[in-house]
């Protein structure tokens, strides 16, 4: 009686032995599914660079347009991530008519000095949208990143909006 105790806990390891030794063999093979799509590969770009995310300007667009977006009526959160090379700033708030869009966090120059970058965050409101509604539907999320380079000597990063700022000091 004694000896089926003991086999039961050896039989388990050795099978457990037995089938963490095959995972060596998996790995390069293509049973493992992160082998699937094969190994990414750099080329060079000739000519402009171009963000695919961004559309295309079409023969009737115009290059020259005026941002039409305008301080956000309130923030309410602000976070500085970190990030290999850089941090990203993200900013949440609440504009005073539903459906923002566009949002963008633009660089104020002349508030900005050498140790304090200063930004005021910016959406479109549609011409026509209701005053009301809920917070839900009037809260728009933006982030910007900045590099190592533009966070040199930088101790302080504020962002604006209409009616409030929030700071993060590093």
């Amino acid at each position: 009686m004694r000896i089926s105790v003991i086999r039961r806990p050896a039989i388990g390891a050795l099978v457990l032995a037995l089938g963490l030794s095959g995972c060596g063999y998996i790995r390069d093979s293509a049973i493992n599914p992160a082998n699937w799509f094969g190994r990414g590969q750099v080329t060079e770009v000739d000519g402009e660079a171009r963000n695919p995310l961004l559309p295309r300007l079409g023969a009737f667009s115009r290059r020259d347009e005026v941002y039409p977006g305008n301080a956000i009526a309130q923030i309410t959160d602000m976070g500085i991530d970190r990030l290999p090379g850089g941090a990203v700033v993200r900013v949440t708030g609440v504009s005073d008519r539903q459906g923002p869009y566009d949002a963008r966090i633009v660089q104020d120059e002349e508030a900005s000095s050498a140790d304090t970058l200063v930004y005021t965050f910016e959406v479109v409101t549609p011409r026509r949208a209701p005053a009301t509604g809920s917070v839900a539907s009037r809260t728009v999320t933006a982030a910007l990143y900045l590099d190592l380079e533009a966070l040199e000597g930088v101790r302080r990063v504020t962002v604006r909006g209409r009616g409030n700022e929030a700071s993060a000091r590093r």
